[in-house]
């Protein structure tokens, strides 16, 4: 089981609210501080859960990416158009979606979105391409978020 801010907190001798400043970067935190909870956030492997937090704050919209490639595959047209389906299903929260089709796609091109993606969505959905390169990115990035 991942560890938790509150169980940071107690670990670097911290409040709570120190600890998620440190995480989002707002406000000020002593360097020696700043560097015991990294240290910390770092032993146990912490990421902050980015769909919990966009959850947490109402005002902000979900964003979710969708990576699809071959545009005309059917098989791809029929996730794509399910995903949609379901995502209108949830009106408690405004949401968006950010679709990228990749046609022709090389390892490379698919990083690359891959690290465009990484820090501006809440939900990732990819599909396709699958080298070993490609699966690391997306373990290093699933700690992030939702996959």
């Amino acid at each position: 089981m991942s560890i938790t801010i509150t169980q940071i907190a107690k670990l670097a001798g911290v409040s709570r609210g120190t600890v998620d400043r440190v995480i989002h970067q707002r406000g000020r935190v002593a360097p020696e501080v700043e560097k015991r909870i990294r240290d910390i956030m770092d032993e146990n492997d912490y990421h902050p859960y980015m769909l919990g937090r966009a959850l947490a704050v109402s005002k902000t919209p979900l964003t979710i990416g969708m990576i699809m490639i071959e545009k005309g595959n059917p098989f791809f047209q029929l996730i794509h158009s399910g995903m949609k389906e379901a995502i209108s299903q949830f009106r408690d929260y405004p949401i968006l979606v950010y679709f990228r089709h990749i046609n022709g796609v090389g390892e490379e091109e698919y990083l690359n979105v891959l690290d465009e993606l990484e820090n501006n969505v809440n939900a990732l959905i990819i599909a396709g391409l699958q080298t070993k390169r490609i699966v690391e990115k997306v373990n290093q990035i699933a700690k992030k978020f939702l996959l």
